[in-house]
């Protein structure tokens, strides 16, 4: 029979138990499956305290349960509190890394690097940037969102081991052209990309594609979330506006 061996953090494989080190403590799972760590590549922090809740249209559903709930993150010890049961239940789910979305306060990202960086964990995380048709007390200044997206990338590459931060525009609707050009201007591709947001719905939000000057569409089955300058960033994204300046996701 294979035995393997957890050794410096990685997996060695042996047929004879008795070759191993006598250091080594032998653990034998008889009835279960080793397998690598789950990746995750889209979950939001903030939705913890909120999951299975009522099943509206998006626009509702953001409005009655999301915001409210993620109101809550501008306080630090209740971001710190979520962000430990958050990646509790994802170890426990057998999820190792993870893609996170913190809410538009800096208090949550900062709360998730934290607990990550305790647990050793690998993450990639931003707040995400609303500075338009968002609640009021969730609606960003557009100056401000960029400085603490800048801040919050400085700190995650020069402060932290295995946490990557990723810029995080939210909606169409909800970022304006300056926030967005900003964030093309101010990311750099190498040290911090961005996560743009495109969701099949039927859900029909005012001014959406107006909010995009003389844009064109590629594909309408998908309503575009978010964009970038030309050249700066590239994902396999399936829904692309794209202007004589900018390309927007």
């Amino acid at each position: 029979a294979l035995n393997h061996a957890v050794l410096d953090r990685h997996i060695e494989v042996h047929t004879d138990q008795g070759a191993l080190a006598g250091e080594v403590e032998v653990f034998e799972y008889r009835d279960a499956l080793i397998t690598p760590g789950l990746i995750d590549t889209h979950i939001h922090l903030p939705q913890t305290g909120m999951v299975g809740a009522y099943g509206e249209q998006l626009l509702d559903w953001l409005n009655t349960y999301t915001f409210p709930t993620e109101k809550q993150f501008e306080d630090k010890a209740h971001a710190s509190d979520v962000a430990a049961i958050f990646l509790k239940e994802l170890l426990r789910n057998g999820t190792t890394t993870a893609l996170v979305f913190g809410s538009v306060h800096p208090e949550s990202v900062n709360a998730l690097f934290e607990e990550a960086e305790r647990l050793d964990l690998r993450l990639i995380a931003g707040k995400v940037m609303m500075d338009r048709n968002a609640p009021d007390y969730l609606l960003e200044d557009t100056d401000r969102s960029l400085a603490d997206t800048e801040e919050l990338a400085v700190r995650c590459r020069e402060a932290l081991h295995k946490v990557r931060f990723i810029a995080t525009p939210r909606f169409v609707p909800s970022t304006t052209e300056k926030l967005m050009t900003g964030l093309a201007a101010s990311v750099k591709p190498t040290t911090c990309p961005s996560n743009p947001i495109c969701r099949k719905t039927g859900m029909k939000s005012p001014g959406s594609k107006s909010s995009i000057p003389t844009c064109r569409l590629i594909r309408p089955s998908m309503i575009p979330l978010a964009s970038c300058g030309p050249k700066r960033l590239s994902w396999p994204m399936p829904s692309i506006y794209q202007t004589k300046k900018n390309v927007y996701f």
